[in-house]
């Protein structure tokens, strides 16, 4: 008959699941930090929230030495407009000690619970958008324009009930920048984006710059509305994109 030994000093990890439920913020409206969770197991870290008009920022950290030193972010969440929902934000991995940290607050308030627990997660979490956790987005279409000096085009053509999110972007110019200007990704009505407009997007563009010049970052455009392209960086432009519009009943 075998026998099992646990060496001295106790057991080196857990074999059963081990769960943390605690609420973290209620109607919170200012920046702060919650209590520490210490780790007695869990692996996967759920933070579930409510926001009301809320504005500002989410963190869930972690920390290995329980110092909150090493600046390790499992996640964020930043809301630059105000918002209004409950979403769950998901992470994962083994940390001495997890808390969550609400920074940059500007406006409303927010509520959150946290759950941890010695349980596996999927290989790549859910993302998280406005409406909550969504699979990524993935830009299908692509769309290019010739955009004069000072000029405006309409790079993409809104559809009612179908938002557009633009996932890269790449500007070349014909000729080199003498005097520096921006581009702007603009949105709006019209031939030139000019009722309702809003700015999704402004990339500076200094003297002697290269002539390309890439969009790295994720937009999203209001449903029903024209994207337009504004070159104001002294150079006949050469815009393209990548892009998704999504079908009315996609969040």
């Amino acid at each position: 008959m075998h026998k099992c030994t646990i060496p001295r000093g106790g057991a080196l990890g857990y074999t059963s699941q081990q769960t943390v439920s605690a609420t973290v913020f209620t109607s919170q409206a200012a920046n702060g930090n919650s209590a520490t969770f210490n780790n007695i197991g869990q692996s996967a870290h759920f933070l579930a929230y409510c926001t009301s008009a809320f504005v500002g920022n989410l963190q869930l950290a972690a920390s290995p030495s329980g110092t909150y030193t090493e600046g390790i972010l499992l996640g964020v969440v930043s809301y630059v407009n105000p918002n209004t929902g409950c979403h769950v934000m998901q992470a994962g991995g083994y940390f001495a000690a997890v808390r969550a940290q609400i920074v940059g607050y500007s406006a409303g308030s927010i509520s959150a619970w946290y759950t941890g627990i010695a349980s596996p997660i999927g290989f790549t979490p859910f993302a998280i958008n406005s409406v909550g956790q969504t699979t990524p987005v993935i830009c299908d279409q692509n769309a290019t324009a010739n955009v004069a000096n000072s000029g405006t085009s309409v790079i993409v053509t809104g559809i009612v009930a179908r938002p557009v999110v633009i996932c890269a972007g790449m500007f070349s110019f014909a000729a080199a920048i003498t005097a520096g200007g921006t581009i702007t990704v603009e949105y709006g009505t019209g031939g030139t984006c000019g009722t309702g407009t809003g700015i999704a997007y402004v990339l500076y563009v200094a003297t002697g710059d290269p002539l390309i010049f890439p969009l790295g970052v994720q937009i999203t455009v209001p449903a029903g509305n024209n994207v337009c392209i504004i070159n104001g960086a002294n150079q006949q432009m050469w815009a393209s994109i990548s892009f998704a519009q999504f079908s009315a009943n996609s969040p």
